[in-house]
């Protein structure tokens, strides 16, 4: 993680680490291995100019455990994910670009949370509130602080946020737009998250195989 750090947060991070768990992780370079800070030394300075065919061009291999948990490599081009975010980009039309702030609690390493949350907010010029790990309390202060307005997750985010006793205390009120996948989402769960942020919350399903959203009812409009 230091590595990715700036002056001086990479040189006191291990010190930090150390102090808050009790260890810090010595990891042994060989062999194959390359610091990242070493590439970054010595990689060409001037833009890498590459013809790259959008259609047939791998952009990545997302790996999803599928109906029987055996991971499976699913080859995802750049334009599979491009024409997906778009169709999202579509989907979300009051949505304003350069204005909307995403709140990103979902994995990227999920195709669900790369593409509705990372890839989105790139397409948009969002701004993108990031909380590494799904925690009911820092969920509820970072809305109330941030003001996030789009807020893709699935049914335990929002059933988690709805029972914590305290949730009458935050503001909710910036959220306009959430999308809900993963598993099914219960109609309570829609009304009273609905009732209680004043936004909308819609349920969709999709599968890594096609980047991923096929199918999301409407957010705005007829539902």
């Amino acid at each position: 993680i230091k590595d990715y750090l700036p002056f001086p947060k990479n040189l006191i991070y291990p010190f930090i680490q150390k102090k808050q768990y009790g260890f810090s992780v010595k990891v042994e370079h060989k062999g194959m291995t390359h610091l990242f800070t070493e590439i970054m030394r010595v990689a060409e300075t001037k833009p890498i100019n590459l013809s790259i065919d959008i259609e047939e061009d791998l952009a990545l291999i997302q790996y999803t455990g599928g109906t029987t948990g055996f991971p499976k490599g699913v080859m995802l081009t750049h334009k599979n994910l491009i024409s997906n975010t778009s169709m999202c980009d579509v989907w979300m039309y009051k949505c304003v670009e350069d204005e909307e702030v995403i709140l990103g609690m979902l994995p990227f390493f999920h195709v669900y949370g790369m593409t509705t949350v990372l890839l989105l907010t790139v397409m948009k010029a969002s701004k993108m509130v990031l909380i590494p790990k799904f925690d009911v309390e820092a969920a509820l202060k970072t809305i109330d602080k941030q003001k996030p307005t789009l807020f893709p997750g699935a049914p335990t985010m929002y059933i988690g946020l709805l029972n914590h006793p305290d949730i009458g205390k935050y503001d909710l009120s910036s959220i306009k737009g959430c999308i809900s996948g993963s598993a099914p989402l219960p109609v309570e769960v829609q009304e009273k998250f609905e009732e209680i942020t004043g936004g909308k919350l819609v349920e969709g399903y999709g599968l890594t195989e096609t980047s991923p959203v096929t199918h999301a009812n409407f957010i705005w409009g007829k539902r």
